[in-house]
C-alpha cells in the first residue's frame, strides 16, 4: 500500500486496503496518511468515518494527524474543527502539539488567523516550531506582516539557529516591497 501511495498510485493501493477483510492501525493510518499527502481531504474524512464503523480499530494518534492534516490541505475546516472536537470526548485520543499544529496549519491557510492564535492559547502543552512555523507560511500567503514578525519572533525563541525562519521573513519583506 505504502509504495503505491509514494508513487502516486492511490487507487491501488485503495484497492488493496479493500481486500483485507480485518484490517489493522497500520493499514487505515497508511491509507489516511496517502490521502492526506495528495491532498484528498474528502476521502481522507470517508476513510477516517469508516474506520469505527469497521469494528476492528479505533483511531489512535497519528490518525488524528493523518485526518486533520488531509483536511488542512483541502481546505475543509469546519470538517476539521469536528474531528478535533471528537478526538478526546469521542475517542478519548488526548490532543498532542502534532493535533494543534494541525489545527493551527488548517485555520492559517485558511487566513483565520484569530482562531488560531486561540488554538494556541487552549493548547495544554507548549507550543512548538511546527505550531508557530505554519503561521508563519500562512502569513507570506495572506500578506500578513505584523503577524508575520510576532510569529518569527517566536520561531526565533524556540530555534534560533534555523536559517528558514529568517530566509521566510526575508521573503515576506520583499513582497511587501519593505
Amino acid at each position: 500500500m505504502t509504495m503505491y501511495i509514494k508513487c502516486g498510485e492511490l487507487v491501488k493501493s485503495k484497492l488493496i486496503f479493500d481486500m483485507f477483510p480485518s484490517k489493522d492501525i497500520i493499514m487505515w493510518n497508511s491509507i489516511l496518511s496517502g490521502y492526506a499527502s495528495h491532498g484528498l481531504g474528502e476521502e481522507a474524512v470517508k476513510v477516517f468515518y469508516e474506520m469505527p464503523l469497521s469494528g476492528s480499530t479505533e483511531p489512535n494518534e497519528v490518525t488524528f494527524v493523518a485526518t486533520l492534516a488531509a483536511c488542512s490541505y483541502a481546505g475543509m475546516v469546519e470538517e476539521g474543527f469536528n474531528i478535533f472536537e471528537s478526538m478526546e470526548s469521542v475517542f478519548g485520543v488526548k490532543p498532542i502539539t502534532a493535533h494543534y499544529a494541525c489545527m493551527v496549519d488548517m485555520l492559517g491557510r485558511a487566513g483565520r488567523f484569530d482562531e488560531a492564535m486561540e488554538i494556541i492559547d487552549s493548547m495544554t502543552v507548549v507550543p512548538d516550531a511546527a505550531v508557530w512555523g505554519s503561521l508563519l507560511g500562512a502569513c507570506r500567503t495572506h500578506s500578513q506582516l505584523d503577524l508575520a514578525e510576532f510569529f518569527a519572533m517566536k520561531l526565533i525563541e524556540i530555534e534560533p539557529e534555523n536559517s528558514g525562519t529568517y530566509i521566510l521573513l526575508s521573503n515576506i519583506y520583499a513582497v511587501m516591497h519593505l
